[in-house]
């Protein structure tokens, strides 16, 4: 039962955030993810310096993703989405051509372990069948295996997009703050 619930609330995310972008994609600046890119340098600054060789992975990419302004030559982007987002010409043309996009989620990544420096996971959990495999300590041990030490930690929250949509005076943002979910 529960996994089912999961499921759904995963395809109904996939279908909010879809329509998000489509009623978005014209008017937005994409240049908000070099904002991201800069705030992400300066938060890792003291224990990374990211560099040509430097192999990264950006989970949850969205339309062009954060790792579109970082120098490396070795960038790769996943996001369940991909394949949407590689169709609308503003996205695919303001994207850095050298990233590496595949189509796929962040519990089933298509590489070998040990293989990136910097993985990036910002705005994941509405992308992931099972978010509380995300959040418990089984990511903790994973990582911990493959060598990876857990550097910085920063959570922000939903605070204030739930406080926007309840207070809009839109009957349907009012409902999706309630329910703490989306509908497209």
């Amino acid at each position: 039962m529960i996994e089912t619930m999961e499921k759904n609330r995963w395809t109904e995310a996939q279908h909010y955030e879809k329509n998000w972008w489509l009623r978005h994609a014209e008017k937005m600046n994409l240049r908000f993810y070099e904002g991201y890119a800069e705030e992400l340098l300066n938060e890792i600054g003291n224990y990374l310096n990211i560099v040509d060789d430097t192999v990264i992975l950006e989970i949850g990419s969205g339309a062009a993703g954060i790792l579109t302004f970082l120098k490396s030559k070795h960038r790769f982007a996943i996001d369940p989405l991909e394949n949407f987002y590689a169709t609308i010409p503003k996205f695919s043309d303001f994207r850095d051509p050298t990233v590496h996009y595949y189509s796929g989620k962040g519990e089933e990544l298509p590489f070998e372990r040990n293989f990136f420096d910097f993985i990036i996971m910002d705005n994941v959990l509405d992308h992931c069948d099972v978010p509380h495999k995300v959040m418990d300590d089984q990511l903790k041990r994973f990582f911990s295996e493959l060598s990876f030490n857990c550097l910085k930690m920063k959570r922000s929250g939903y605070f204030r997009v739930w406080s926007r949509e309840l207070t809009s005076g839109r009957v349907i943002d009012f409902a999706k703050a309630l329910l703490f979910c989306h509908t497209g």
